[in-house]
């Protein structure tokens, strides 16, 4: 089964053509647990070009015996994962800076100020098997999804910017609870399996807010509204955020 398998350094590569066969792509790596043979058969060409501009990367795939030795078939490439938090930590800054509400931005301050909990956030994969199922996998999809709702949020008058940003975040805070990582893998906390990612995202809500004076009550309400849907369970969008959170969610 393909997983994440966590950071190498590319030591060589060489896209190979066959006139029965696509180009693949043949690599050595090494990573923490040496030096590799790496194989990929699946969009050689674009995995190549990446490689092109960055040496340290992230490898999805899987370990395989061949004559004795084992090398890697890969699935995925990502730039690495310091350059990818480097990148997406800009790229959240950056949709933060568009929330204008006073108490919107105490409250995301408060939840940034938080330390232990960022770090799960930053760390965390947005599940424990799909495109996002590796180190800051929950941070990229966040950004990407917050930058998708955005945009399509500028076009309708009617939608709340700083509700619809502040309200993914908090989402994405409950999602990191789920998860603890063991080198490069992960398993589900207890919190995670006991209440799920939308009780602790409404748990972050609850107990941020009230470190905040006079939180307002109907602001408060809005976000909860927001946060507790849940875009495959019973609980469906409840105002036009959230709606427009869940037709961005099922557009990807």
């Amino acid at each position: 089964m393909n997983k994440y398998l966590g950071e190498f350094t590319v030591i060589y590569k060489m896209l190979v053509s066959s006139q029965r066969k696509d180009a693949f792509l043949e690599m050595m790596v090494s990573g923490n647990k040496g030096q590799f043979m790496a194989y990929c058969y699946r969009d050689a060409e674009i995995y190549s070009k990446l490689l092109e501009e960055y040496s340290d990367v992230s490898i999805d795939g899987h370990y395989r015996k061949n004559r004795g030795k084992a090398d890697i078939v890969v699935s995925e490439i990502r730039k690495g994962m310091n350059i990818m938090l480097k990148e997406y930590s800009d790229r959240l800054t950056g949709l933060l800076a568009n929330v204008t509400d006073e108490y919107c931005q105490t409250l995301l301050k408060a939840i940034l100020d938080d330390k232990k909990l960022y770090r799960q956030f930053i760390s965390a994969p947005d599940s424990l098997a799909g495109q996002y199922s590796y180190v800051c996998g929950l941070l990229v999809k966040t950004v990407e999804m917050m930058e998708s709702s955005l945009k399509l949020a500028k076009e309708h008058n009617d939608i709340d910017d700083n509700l619809v940003l502040t309200s993914m975040f908090i989402k994405a805070m409950g999602n990191a609870k789920c998860y603890r990582g063991n080198g490069f893998s992960f398993k589900m906390t207890r919190d995670g399996n006991q209440f799920g990612s939308v009780e602790l995202a409404q748990r972050i809500l609850l107990d941020k807010s009230q470190t905040i004076d006079s939180f307002p009550a109907l602001l408060f309400t809005n976000l909860n509204k927001i946060i507790r849907y849940e875009s495959y369970g019973d609980i469906k969008p409840a105002s036009s955020e959230a709606r427009l959170i869940y037709m961005v969610e099922k557009a990807r």
